[in-house]
């Protein structure tokens, strides 16, 4: 084994360490891996994996054989021949855009290599000596088990120990051989399978990673037990024997699996050891916060509970006074605490402020971030780190709170497009937007108000998402007060279950958060529902039946009113009359979807605030959260205290 003078280089900007180098026959093994790791636990690594490993596997002569690099982050695993050149195989023609970016580690490849191979001192390439015919003929088998060749020096014991892990050289050990033709149907039956049960497997290359069997049987006792497993979870990966085995340990042992999912892909032999020393010594790993450790192993986790203090038990009351003695501590007065922040863990708190004091991250500015999960929140801040990106500057404080894989996707667009400009000057950012609107071909007198106030940015990724899966957002602007994400998702959602959004009236439905699209879109498909189509003679009919029930002329009301189905003109018009609002007077409630408006207007009445009063009839069509700021600030302003319902803290 050769001794490097250094563990670590660099792959691009990403460092890496060496994990192993390895010898046998003459061929040898060097992996790299990242100081950066991802936010999953995998039993394979004892942890966190690396987001990024390199493994090169060079031939007896010393000449390069194949690289492979896994990117955990993006999810993608590629290979490179000899000559350092992409191998496109099944997957990533399918998905162009990992191509592209497997495509782009070539280069850095080139760089890696000649590292790796001046800091090892490997000579260079050996043309390959010919076998004689003669030593061929009297042992035919010999080249295809170099094992069972004498040499004249034995191996010394301490190569024969170093030797052992490389039986994966081949990297089929153990594997069926598989075609691609019988790749593809096999990924097709698991991809199809996916899609019947609801789980995200367009975003999720590992599930076709092991048989469609273990994935079945995953899913069945997930129903079994009511598991959770939509659109994705990490454990739909695992083995079942492992998952089933960890499933059972837990529920032994009080521990409810639906809570503490992110146990199930703890090694098993480990959690269950755990969870028996736990029961052994009296401890209760779920009031003593133990579950996260339960990955350890047996001997590592009792030493860690020699010294493990567990959490204070502390009231509500006592909780909230710690909490404020802790940030008033870190220079936060206690008038500017958030209510939500009072709600957290003091544990959680002290974590988040270290994380954020490491990374010079303004948590007293930004106290969102206490709703985010200490680790994800470390690992995303990590990664503008790397990247040198503010969250901030970068419009990316929304997206701290997701998956590290999500969030990093969500770094790579927004720095694509650059800082986020200002648009300080009175009138600049709706002249930007009506720009961006004129030159994809609409009149800027069709352009609605309320479109015009929103963040250019945001028009941008609105019209991309409506433009990629053909939905009309010249007709239908109110898709402008929607999340773009969303949007998108929920939009590509419909592309794939073919099902036109406007013709099945599911414009409200839009701004629902995916999963729960999804479910909408299911029941649509498993009723067999029809869309209601209505010839315009019977759309008006129908309108104007509930408009003169309302004592209100065709005339009184706006066209745009006109325009919107018959059901969606009814519940707006409940919805004002329960809150008391006079939607005659105030016809711009149309241009909001019912379950924004209901949502606004309940935050008005929970505030005692009368939306015709404080003149924000015109902001009702906001997006929830951007109305409830709108909201404070307005409040405030006015020397009001604002009261957030208890269904909309800690979110």
């Amino acid at each position: 084994m050769h001794k490097l003078e250094r563990t670590f280089c660099y792959f691009g900007d990403e460092k890496l360490r060496l994990k192993e180098h390895l010898e046998s026959l003459g061929k040898e093994k060097v992996v790299w891996e990242s100081f950066r790791t991802v936010d999953s636990i995998s039993p394979a690594f004892g942890g966190k994996p690396p987001a990024l490993s390199v493994e090169l596997l060079f031939n007896s002569n010393k000449t390069l054989k194949e690289v492979k690099i896994v990117d955990r982050v993006k999810s993608i695993t590629a290979k490179y021949d000899g000559s350092g050149k992409l191998v496109m195989d099944d997957w990533l023609l399918k998905h162009p855009e990992s191509a592209e970016t497997a495509k782009g580690y070539e280069q850095r490849l080139s760089t890696l290599l000649t590292y790796t191979r001046s800091l090892q001192n490997i000579p260079a390439p050996q043309p390959i000596k010919q076998l004689q015919k003669s030593s061929l003929a009297e042992s035919p088998k010999q080249a295809f088990q170099p094992h069972a060749m004498k040499t004249e020096a034995s191996v010394p014991a301490v190569q024969e120990r170093i030797v052992k892990p490389v039986r994966h050289f081949g990297g089929r050990m153990g594997r069926p051989f598989f075609t691609p033709e019988q790749v593809k149907a096999r990924n097709a039956e698991i991809d199809a399978f996916c899609k019947e049960k609801g789980i995200d497997f367009e975003n999720h290359p590992p599930l076709h990673n092991l048989a469609l069997k273990n994935l079945k049987r995953i899913v069945a006792l997930c129903e079994e037990k009511h598991i959770p497993f939509t659109p994705y979870r990490n454990f739909l990966v695992y083995p079942f024997n492992s998952f089933s085995s960890n499933v059972k340990a837990l529920e032994e042992h009080g521990v409810d699996p639906v809570k503490f999912a992110y146990a199930l892909v703890f090694p098993a032999q480990n959690l269950s050891e755990n969870l028996k020393t736990c029961a052994e010594q009296g401890r209760d790993a779920v009031e003593e916060a133990l579950v996260p450790h339960l990955y350890m192993n047996s001997e590592k986790f009792r030493g860690f509970l020699k010294t493990y203090v567990p959490p204070e038990k502390l009231s509500p009351e006592e909780k909230e006074k710690k909490i404020i003695a802790i940030l008033v501590k870190n220079g936060l007065e206690e008038k500017d605490i958030k209510n939500y922040v009072k709600k957290k863990a003091p544990e959680t708190v002290e974590r988040v402020i270290e994380i954020c004091d490491n990374h010079n991250f303004d948590w007293k500015t930004h106290q969102i971030v206490f709703s985010y999960a200490p680790g994800t929140l470390n690992s995303n801040l990590d990664s503008c780190a790397s990247r040198n990106a503010d969250p901030v500057r970068f419009n990316l404080l929304k997206f701290l709170m997701l998956p590290t894989e999500r969030f990093n996707k969500a770094l790579d667009d927004a720095l694509s497009h650059g800082i986020p400009q200002d648009y300080t000057v009175p009138g600049e950012r709706e002249n930007a937007v009506v720009e961006i609107m004129t030159e994809k071909g609409m009149d800027e007198n069709d352009i609605k108000d309320y479109v015009k106030k929103h963040h250019p940015q945001t028009v941008k990724k609105i019209i991309e998402a409506c433009e990629e899966n053909g939905f009309g957002w010249k007709k239908h602007q109110i898709v402008f007060v929607l999340a773009p994400n969303t949007l998108l998702l929920n939009l590509r959602s419909c592309t794939s279950s073919n099902i036109d959004p406007v013709k099945f009236e599911l414009l409200a439905d839009l701004t629902l958060p995916n999963e729960k699209f999804n479910a909408r879109l299911k029941e649509i498909i498993e009723k067999g529902i029809q869309p209601k189509v209505l010839s315009p003679e019977e759309r008006r009919s129908k309108l104007l039946e509930i408009l003169t029930r309302e004592g209100v002329n065709e005339n009184e009301v706006n066209d745009y009113i006109k325009k919107k189905s018959p059901e969606t003109v009814e519940k707006i018009i409940g919805i004002c009359n329960m809150h008391n609002l006079d939607w005659k007077t105030h016809q711009t409630v149309f241009a909001s979807g019912p379950n924004v408006l209901e949502s606004n207007l309940s935050l008005c009445n929970f505030n005692n605030v009368d939306p015709v009063k404080f003149s924000i009839t015109s902001r009702l069509t906001l997006p929830r959260d951007d109305f409830k700021e709108y909201l404070k600030v307005l409040m405030a302003q006015k020397g009001l205290e604002f009261k957030e319902p208890e269904i909309q803290k800690d979110i």
